[in-house]
């Protein structure tokens, strides 16, 4: 018979084989069509595709709300309990599509009253169908119980149909809305089935949830909320700040960059993803045992992003010949700028949402992303106008480092030293 470890073990591995494969549909098929995408659409209106969806990424930071973490720890804490993980469903599920037509209702009226957002409605009205699909997946439900490979394997395909389908209709410069309504209906068309699945893993009831817990639930999620939205923040801010400053040409250069290094930080999502409900069961049972557990992945992984930083550095010329098509020495001059930042953001979310939140430093947590966004935002609007593209790697880049200096801090007066031990 296996022993418990075992099994655990596995189902972690399992876990993390599953979240990769999960990324690669969510992050690492799009990158597939990125070097179609930039020769048929050009610089200039691939940058605007950009643009629309880094505005709209804000709107799918608002519908997550924090649920992502604290409603994994919860479903992951009731797991063996069936009306306890019914009733977190159906409360997280309605808070989140109350959020969403909120946000649909703010997307209108900023797309309404801005006069440059005006003539290219439609294309943030597609990048927005992608929020739909993030509300729809509960991939928090899946992760909480550590069942992901259900569900894998039905994304996958809608992505990849959506990658195609890339292909097959996208011929033309002025296709630049229609290759982003086929890249939001793939997280659609993975929504919908993520959420037919859901009763094939656990067989949960669906009623509708009383406001009490609705309420209970926002409230629940307030501190990570706020964490969670600033640092999902850093990721569009700025595309979103260089495309108000700059040109579209300039952003399409930009977010070719950040694109082919967010192809190397997802690296790490699968194993921060898995490693999370992990560490919540770990601490508690064991404060020293999560501890342990969590130094080994942050030694082991560091290495390993380290290397793969490295690796990028050298490797940014022949990136940007495969992705552009040809030489750019601005494009490869914005990744090697960017390269260490699949370390700095394994380390962070390490030191901040597996210790920190899972240690009850809510508040901390919050303060320092919500302090590295106000930075990012700082840093851009001082470097955008002077260096453009380049203003903007150096913003990312130095509000990241300095979040990981502010995550290290405050668990190392804590007298945790993940590196060398507990003092």
């Amino acid at each position: 018979m296996r022993t418990p470890r075992l099994s655990a073990r596995k189902r972690l591995f399992e876990n993390i084989a599953s979240l990769g494969v999960l990324q690669a549909a969510n992050y690492i098929l799009p990158l597939i069509t990125l070097p179609y995408l930039v020769r048929v659409l050009g610089a200039g209106n691939f940058g605007l595709v950009a643009f629309a969806q880094a505005f709209t990424l804000y709107f799918g930071a608002l519908t997550d709300y924090g649920f992502n973490l604290t409603a994994t720890r919860r479903i992951a804490a009731s797991r063996d309990d069936v009306g306890e993980i019914s009733r977190i469903f159906c409360a997280v599920m309605t808070a989140k599509v109350a959020l969403l037509i909120g946000s649909f209702v703010i997307m209108t009226a900023l797309v309404l009253a801005i006069p440059k957002f005006r003539p290219d409605a439609p294309v943030y009205y597609a990048a927005f169908l992608a929020v739909v699909g993030m509300v729809m997946f509960p991939v928090w439900y899946y992760q909480g119980l550590e069942r992901m490979r259900h569900i894998t394997a039905l994304n996958v395909c809608a992505r990849t149909a959506a990658t195609l389908a890339i292909f097959v209709f996208v011929k033309h410069r002025s296709d630049y809305a229609l290759a982003t309504l086929i890249q939001s209906l793939g997280m659609v068309g993975a929504g919908i089935l993520g959420l037919a699945a859901v009763r094939t893993v656990s067989r949960i009831s669906l009623a509708m949830p009383s406001l009490g817990e609705v309420i209970g639930t926002f409230g629940d999620g307030r501190h990570v909320f706020v964490a969670q939205f600033a640092s999902t923040a850093f990721g569009p801010m700025n595309v979103f700040v260089l495309g108000m400053l700059a040109d579209h040409r300039t952003v399409g250069c930009y977010a070719i960059a950040e694109k082919i290094v967010r192809a190397a930080i997802t690296l790490s999502i699968p194993i921060t993803t898995a490693v999370y409900p992990r560490a919540s069961a770990l601490f508690g049972v064991s404060r020293d045992a999560a501890l342990g557990f969590l130094r080994r992945v942050l030694l082991a992984g560091g290495a390993l992003f380290l290397c793969l930083c490295a690796g990028l550095f050298l490797a940014a010329d022949w990136a940007v010949v495969l992705v552009a098509g040809g030489r750019n020495p601005l494009i490869a001059m914005l990744i090697r700028i960017m390269a260490i930042l699949p370390f700095t953001i394994f380390a962070d979310n390490i030191y901040g949402t597996q210790v920190m939140l899972n240690l009850n430093m809510h508040k901390q947590f919050r303060n320092v992303v919500v302090r590295g966004a106000l930075m990012s935002l700082a840093l851009s609007l001082v470097l955008v106008p002077i260096l453009g593209a380049v203003g903007s790697a150096l913003a990312f880049l130095c509000s990241e480092v300095l979040v990981l200096v502010m995550m290290i801090l405050p668990v190392n007066r804590a007298g945790i030293g993940l590196v060398r031990g507990p003092r």
